[in-house]
């Protein structure tokens, strides 16, 4: 099947055409002005072949240089795509082929777990997708779907959602290196656990409430949790709400790069 290509590339591209035989016109005239009226003048000359030679590249060999450049990231963008599918098609298809084994043994009681995690999932997802922007949703399906004993769920106040889609790359770093400390801790557990992350504004700036939960979470790993934190730069501020449950209000410098009025 023939792929159409896009119109604002296929713009470019012809923008770019129509600039170098612009461009190569005027210098073929002038050529022609210099080699009928002024044979001594080479600067001008040379000047003139110059101009040619960069329509040339200008009007055939950019565009292709580009056509080239963006097929390769069409192309990456693909096997993302196809990377981030698989690892999806196989969590799903563990929790089905539970299903089914329990069908089979006639277990109908053990139906609600993988049942449950499937929904669970399906909705995990639906809430990063809509996180504001384009490159923090897919960073953070991505980064899901890759890491599944790190269950995570984020959460954005209203009140900054317009503000951090203009800042995505830099919260990306941030959230990266927090979360390379929760799958460092993970390796070590052999057990799921549960970050429930909140992008939240702390005075102009941005702050993350970080609750963690899970069946086996024990005082010993939110003590390697905030160790962690504090090694790799994060402040943190604890507070204790109901059910004696913990939040670690956190912070760091990359953070206060993000200004919300």
């Amino acid at each position: 099947m023939k792929q159409t290509e896009g119109k604002p590339a296929k713009h470019l591209r012809d923008k770019l055409r129509w600039i170098g035989a612009l461009q190569a016109a005027v210098a073929i005239v002038a050529i022609m002005f210099v080699w009928t009226n002024a044979k001594e003048d080479y600067l001008l000359l040379g000047l003139s072949l110059l101009a040619a030679a960069t329509a040339g590249w200008i009007g055939f060999s950019l565009p292709n240089q580009i056509a080239r450049q963006q097929a390769a990231q069409a192309d990456q963008l693909r096997q993302d795509f196809l990377r981030i599918f698989s690892h999806y098609r196989h969590d799903v298809m563990n929790h089905v082929q539970l299903i089914k084994g329990y069908l089979q043994l006639k277990k109908f009681d053990r139906l609600e777990s993988p049942l449950q995690n499937i929904i669970q999932d399906a909705q995990r997802h639906s809430l990063l997708s809509n996180v504001p922007g384009t490159q923090l949703p897919y960073f953070l399906v991505d980064r899901d779907v890759s890491s599944p004993m790190v269950r995570l769920q984020v959460e954005v106040d209203p009140l900054v959602r317009d503000c951090i889609a203009g800042y995505e790359p830099t919260l990306i770093r941030v959230l990266r290196t927090l979360f390379a400390i929760g799958e460092s801790l993970q390796q070590g557990q052999g057990y799921p656990m549960h970050w429930r992350l909140q992008i939240v504004p702390q005075e102009r700036e941005l702050a993350l409430n970080l609750h963690v939960s899970g069946e086996h979470v024990n005082d010993t790993y939110i003590e390697s949790v905030k160790q962690s934190l504090t090694r790799n730069g994060f402040s943190w501020k604890e507070t204790t709400v109901e059910n004696n449950l913990s939040i670690l209000t956190l912070h760091n410098g990359k953070l206060g790069e993000i200004k919300c009025s």
